[in-house]
């Protein structure tokens, strides 16, 4: 059975693996209590792999959110959500629709460490509009595709706006 967006089993097969390389790897770090290899290789493989889907496929919404998954850039994982999100609109797509707007809302509920001598200040990170805006278009999906994770995340997210909120007051 393809992917809600229409990916074939065995181009989505690989894609698994591809993940299930990185994946594997920081846990097998985490076991071993030692810090995580570099992952770039196994990344760009993953983002290379993307990239012949989206040219047999097309731009969507599947392809885009898990490229965004594994972006290092703060500001790209939030456009990549975004565009996400939109080609999950256009499909009419509820699985992506949920996963995008639970990840844009974690992004931006979620504190940032500033980079070193940036200035920066982790709380800058937090935009706590955006991340009610987005919490609230999870949990509006969440009626047509959710699991018990994603309701478990929904709470801990409206904990954390709760809590950010009466920061801010």
């Amino acid at each position: 059975m393809p992917t809600s967006d229409g990916i074939s089993d065995a181009d989505w097969a690989i894609l698994v693996s591809r993940i299930a390389d990185i994946v594997n790897v920081h846990e097998q770090a985490n076991e071993q209590s030692i810090e995580a290899p570099d992952t770039t290789l196994l990344t760009g493989v993953l983002m290379r792999y993307l990239r012949q889907l989206e040219d047999k496929y097309g731009r969507l919404a599947s392809l885009v959110e898990t490229q965004a998954d594994f972006s290092d850039d703060r500001r790209d994982q939030l456009m990549l959500h975004r565009e996400a999100y939109a080609a999950a609109l256009e499909q009419r797509d509820h699985y992506y629709l949920t996963a995008a707007s639970k990840s844009l809302a974690a992004l931006y509920l979620q504190p940032v460490d500033p980079t070193p001598d940036s200035g920066e200040e982790i709380k800058a990170s937090v935009d706590i509009e955006k991340g009610r805006f987005w919490l609230e278009k999870f949990s509006d999906h969440m009626k047509y595709c959710s699991d018990d994770l994603d309701h478990q995340d929904y709470d801990e997210m409206t904990k954390r706006l709760d809590d950010l909120s009466k920061t801010q007051t």
